[in-house]
């Protein structure tokens, strides 16, 4: 049947994949390819051909833990936080998924009164004490990682912070000319505990330029029991001011597994 094949293929999966095999399921399709392995693509992209990664469907948001991207999707917790992106032949956008947690994988460049973006490709990783990496080795802060003008979301900085992002983005022929004139900046570092913070182009540069005032909030990881219902990727109002929460690991069964989501004591444990 349907269900045991998808069971015993979900054992059979690497460590990186089934972490999220059965919470992206529901929301897109899972493909094989020979390049990567497993990849998963959202179904979005079937229905809108300009879709992009970091570019629809959310916005930017400061934290402790630099540039942070919160998705209005309620799949974006894993994807836009884990993991890489890339076109593939015959499918399109799709993301390679990974175990390491980030506010966000993506390079910028900047150029005038422009910011841009792009997905990092599956080649880029990460390591402790080295930072980014290609193909296992550090990269300066210039690296560009041989991502074309056309995966690149560019903004003049006033609208950088605007919800849906992407509607302000430049059209294909200036945003050509922009990533020509346009200078890389990989400002991504290990903090405290080894969380990693995407600086980006900076906090001061986006708000001498933006309008209005730059959000803001603290980067926490899913409480184990909250008063009210929680989920990564969420904006919450804490006492502190806005927070968002990044996913955490428990164990099931013998194996780490990542909860995107909680639901109160006395809730959860209430019939239905």
């Amino acid at each position: 049947t349907t269900e045991i094949y998808t069971l015993s293929l979900h054992d059979a999966l690497p460590i990186s994949v089934q972490q999220f095999y059965t919470d992206l399921s529901p929301y897109g399709t899972w493909y094989q390819v020979p390049t990567y392995g497993w990849v998963w693509q959202p179904a979005v992209v079937t229905v809108n051909p300009v879709w992009m990664p970091y570019r629809h469907g959310g916005r930017w948001l400061w934290t402790d833990c630099g540039w942070y991207w919160t998705s209005d999707y309620s799949w974006g917790w894993a994807p836009f936080h884990y993991g890489r992106w890339s076109t593939y032949p015959g499918i399109g956008w799709c993301w390679v998924p990974d175990t390491v947690w980030g506010p966000s994988w993506v390079t910028w460049r900047h150029y005038g009164g422009y910011v841009g973006w792009a997905p990092l490709p599956p080649a880029c990783g990460w390591s402790t004490g080295v930072g980014l990496t290609w193909y296992g080795s550090g990269v300066s802060v210039s690296f560009g990682f041989g991502l074309a003008s056309s995966c690149y979301t560019f903004v003049p900085y006033q609208n950088f912070c605007y919800r849906n992002v992407g509607h302000h983005a430049v059209g294909h022929r200036d945003a050509e000319h922009i990533y020509n004139q346009s200078t890389v900046v990989n400002n991504v570092i290990n903090g405290n505990n080894n969380v990693i913070i995407n600086n980006g182009v900076g906090y001061n540069n986006v708000a001498t330029q933006v309008r209005g005032e730059v959000p803001k909030a603290r980067v926490a990881e899913l409480p184990a029991a909250p008063n009210s219902p929680a989920r990564a990727d969420r904006l919450e109002r804490g006492k502190d001011g806005l927070v968002v929460y990044k996913p955490s690991v428990v164990e099931e069964g013998g194996k780490p597994r990542l909860r995107s989501e909680v639901r109160p004591t006395a809730l959860a444990s209430s019939s239905p």
